[in-house]
């Protein structure tokens, strides 16, 4: 368990590890700490950041990094930043839409820029080396019924055709990106098969390229482009764990063995054999009482997993690979 009174008492939103090997935690209301993953210990900023109560904002959805080693921090409400960390440069971006509410950044192959808002769709930017962002709303083309739900979960872009994978609260829509910058709804009818409920909560990419699919009620999806098809694992022996007949999976994380570790809201941790396709419930007491998991990350490197509970101010670190499915504990 990692104790720091920086995070006591605190929601974690996000844990993301640097090009340089730290960790950065985004909490929901004291803003961010940096912490060295060797020593264990907070890395403190340096001046003029070190000056201001929250420099990359209070409440932070999420932290990202791009391929130029920018960091971007997606604040509740109170918009964008971007820490330039050569320059020691933080900057604010301007507004983005009604709600200036982003909640998740990514960057496609072509160095494109995707704000998900909660409440305003999606967004594109770009960047240049002054840290100038310029933002676009998101269009659909001309041919592309309907629109873009106004709050986007998550999003990601697959190697083999391109396309935007987009989670929202209606579901989960494909895209094609047009070289006029306008999107164009994909039909996957042959490609997965949502069921009639089509409601996710999060997409992953892996090493491999795969896309996994957390969804609700129907178990999680991988989809391999290598094999050009769908696997779903249905997850039907959590059902008999838990004793429920639907569950949401929230939240997955990749491991260093053909494993994937999976969140069940309000259920707590579970491990994916991706060999035989069933899951279990992690053995060791610590992970076992975590019911609500709201951030996890495995680190590869130190082949960790790191975990935050809802509503907890403790970051919980446990050691892999798995013996015989249950988990060593580190108390930090």
């Amino acid at each position: 368990m990692l104790n720091n009174d920086l995070i006591r008492k605190e929601r974690i939103n996000s844990i993301t590890k640097d090009f340089e090997g730290n960790i950065w935690i985004g909490t929901s209301s004291s803003g961010v700490v940096r912490m060295s993953a060797t020593e264990m210990k907070e890395l403190p900023f340096d001046a003029p950041l070190n000056k201001q109560p929250y420099p990359f904002g209070k409440s932070i959805n999420n932290i990202f990094q791009d391929k130029a080693g920018r960091l971007w921090f997606s604040s509740w409400k109170n918009g964008l930043r971007i820490y330039n960390p050569r320059e020691n440069q933080v900057v604010s971006c301007p507004p983005i839409g009604t709600n200036n509410n982003p909640f998740r950044v990514f960057e496609d192959k072509d160095g494109l820029f995707w704000i998900c808002t909660w409440g305003d769709g999606i967004y594109t930017a770009t960047v240049d080396s002054n840290m100038q962002l310029q933002f676009n709303k998101a269009v659909l083309s001309a041919n592309t019924p309907g629109q873009i739900d106004d709050i986007v979960y998550s999003i990601v872009q697959d190697e083999k055709y391109g396309y935007l994978w987009v989670v929202t609260f209606k579901g989960l829509q494909v895209y094609r990106k047009l070289p006029n910058g306008k999107l164009m709804l994909v039909d996957t009818s042959d490609m997965i098969e949502t069921g009639d409920l089509n409601l996710f909560h999060e997409i992953t990419k892996d090493r491999k390229g795969n896309l996994w699919l957390g969804s609700i009620g129907n178990g999680l999806y991988m989809l391999d482009y290598k094999r050009s098809d769908v696997i779903n694992y249905n997850l039907q022996n959590i059902k008999s764990v838990i004793n429920k007949s639907s569950f949401n999976v929230a939240l997955l994380s990749a491991t260093n063995t053909n494993k994937v570790n999976l969140s069940v809201s309000r259920v707590g941790f579970f491990s994916l054999d991706l060999n035989t396709g069933l899951v279990h419930p992690a053995k060791d007491n610590a992970l076992k009482n975590i019911r609500s998991i709201s951030s996890m990350m495995h680190f590869a490197e130190r082949d960790e997993l790191w975990v935050t509970e809802e509503g907890r101010d403790n970051v919980y670190i446990f050691k892999m690979p798995l013996p015989n499915l249950g988990f060593t504990r580190n108390s930090r």
